[in-house]
């Protein structure tokens, strides 16, 4: 796959960014939401939606990672309170679906599998449970942005 250096920076820069959405969410939220979600409902709801957008904008460019966009950008449209159902099915099947993709994987199989077992934290923090696997997420797609990055100056 060859990306523009552009396209690929700002692929890099949407990846590390997810990977703060916990912090900026703080930042802007404070301390007291149980989910990631809960986020709506502080200052910092403008944050969440937008990040959520911004993040399923750069996963729908991904074959495998469609669905998952389109989960991410349904957990963003629809407040988890208003849209319970909907939303919590969305994030849960966003989630999962993600570690699916991940545990077939060739090299990075193992995220997958630390996403799934992640899971059980869900029963002790949802809030926890979801920072884990963000975390998981966004260096999985910037592992695959170097691998990328390497195969363009190859051919160049």
């Amino acid at each position: 796959m060859i990306l523009s250096d552009i396209k690929l920076r700002l692929k890099t820069l949407m990846c590390i960014i997810g990977m703060l959405f916990p912090l900026i969410l703080i930042f802007f939220g404070g301390l007291d939401a149980n989910s990631l979600s809960e986020y709506y409902y502080t200052d910092a709801k403008w944050a969440f939606v937008l990040i959520c957008l911004f993040m399923s904008g750069n996963m729908i460019t991904v074959d495998k990672w469609v669905v998952p966009a389109i989960l991410l950008m349904i957990i963003a449209i629809f407040p988890c309170k208003e849209f319970r159902i909907l939303h919590n099915a969305s994030a849960i099947i966003f989630f999962l679906w993600g570690a699916v993709i991940m545990c077939k994987d060739k090299r990075l199989y193992w995220m997958g599998y630390i996403m799934l077992l992640s899971s059980i934290l869900y029963v002790i923090s949802l809030y926890w449970c979801e920072v884990i696997q963000i975390f998981l997420i966004s260096p999985f797609h910037l592992e695959y942005l170097h691998r990328i990055r390497k195969v363009n100056k190859l051919r160049n």
